[in-house]
């Protein structure tokens, strides 16, 4: 089985027709703690958050080694998800890099789109 990540996309404006991917982060490896965000099959977990489909009406640019590409697949092929900022206030973390991330997310306005992008 491969491992499972997590890199988070911080939408600075989701009002945009377009969601540049430029401000990522990525969480530490923490099968329990992405259990609760989102069903990942890993865990028994039932998921506190429910990510949202991307609107079909946005399209998402992620920069990468060849460059800027469109897409809305993650590296597994499913569709991107995401998550408006103030979710991430209901889901905790033991691991110290996750708790820094989730505390610069509770600062960011509560709408701002968090795109999920499995790893």
């Amino acid at each position: 089985m491969l491992g499972l990540d997590l890199t988070i996309c911080l939408i600075p404006n989701g009002k945009m027709d377009w969601w540049l991917c430029h401000n990522r982060v990525n969480f530490q490896r923490d099968y329990d703690f992405f259990s609760r965000i989102a069903d990942t099959g890993r865990r028994k977990i039932n998921p506190s958050l429910n990510p949202l489909p991307v609107p079909e009406s946005k399209r998402v640019d992620w920069y990468d080694d060849d460059g800027i590409k469109q897409t809305t697949e993650d590296a597994y092929g499913s569709k991107l998800t995401y998550l408006p900022a103030s979710a991430f206030s209901k889901v905790t973390s033991d691991n110290q890099w996750n708790k820094a991330i989730l505390e610069m997310l509770k600062l960011l306005p509560e709408d701002t789109p968090i795109i999920l992008y499995w790893c």
